[in-house]
């Protein structure tokens, strides 16, 4: 990639059987690439008019092993590659990253233990713990990417999931009660009640709607700008374009933007209760 070298490089040391450090390697780029995402989304306005931002294609390592060719045919490790399956498209600056960098290093920390701990130590319910933690990176990365492309619905389904993960037993009823009824018990620091209720019912019944009605949510209120590369490419922050007069009109896209923003908050900040209440009593509930 011609613009490698005009970006800064994110290193992360991870000292451990190497075997398990290569398997782990995909899901630990790809989660930190949603940390990063989760951390500084919404936290500054970037008009999508102004980015002027290079596409990038695959991203790759290369490594030789002592005593290989470095000329072809390859063999025993030269030329190996790591290609990402999503965007490497990372739409903020570094000065974004230093700001939040106490807690993008306290959630890469929990990362890491997560990817790398003796399962034999740890309970049935405590390995479902760590295991849920990290899926909800993958999906809110996977919704953070639609919502990007302007795939309202899917994304809103992925996040969706991800509460529904956190806060509902496999298999039970009356999913969207259990979630208004739970989810303002653990986020009232950050949405009072009114607010919470308000963005699970109106998703929650976008969802049915596409998914038995198959109704789209609503798009933007007004046109866009010719060189307005929102909804285009995938990997730029979604739904920044979202104002008062989205809330005022109750428009779909503003229900989504706060559904973003309370899924990245339990993800973030509030697992840890999240887990004790619902998911290591699981049986209880």
């Amino acid at each position: 990639d011609r613009y490698f070298d005009k970006s800064p490089i994110m290193t992360i040391l991870v000292e451990g059987i190497e075997y398990s450090v290569r398997i782990e390697a995909p899901k630990i780029v790809e989660a930190i690439y949603s940390i990063l995402r989760m951390t500084l989304m919404y936290k500054r306005k970037r008009g999508s008019v102004n980015r002027r931002m290079p596409l990038g294609s695959t991203y790759v390592v290369y490594y030789n092993l002592p005593g290989t060719s470095s000329h072809p045919p390859y063999d025993n490790g030269y030329g190996h590659s790591f290609r990402i399956g999503f965007s490497n498209i990372l739409d903020m600056s570094i000065d974004d990253i230093e700001s939040k960098k106490v807690d993008i290093s306290n959630l890469i920390t929990r990362l890491i233990d997560y990817s790398f701990y003796n399962k034999n130590t740890k309970s049935i319910k405590e390995i479902r713990k760590n295991d849920k933690w990290i899926n909800s990176l993958m999906l809110f990365n996977e919704a953070y990417e639609l919502a990007s492309i302007e795939k309202y619905d899917t994304a809103n389904l992925l996040l969706l999931t991800i509460l529904e993960s956190f806060f509902i037993p496999e298999n039970a009823g009356k999913k969207k009660k259990k979630l208004l009824d739970r989810i303002p018990l653990v986020i009232n620091q950050m949405f009072n009640e009114t607010v919470s209720c308000e963005v699970i019912n109106h998703t929650y019944d976008k969802r049915n709607d596409f998914i038995h009605e198959g109704i789209k949510m609503k798009n933007r209120l007004k046109y866009r700008p010719i060189n307005d590369r929102e909804g285009l490419i995938r990997g730029l922050e979604p739904l920044n374009f979202t104002s008062n007069i989205y809330q005022e009109n109750r428009h779909d896209l503003y229900y989504l933007s706060k559904l973003f923003e309370i899924v990245i908050f339990c993800i973030t900040d509030r697992y840890d209760d999240i887990a004790e209440k619902y998911i290591l009593k699981q049986s209880q509930v």
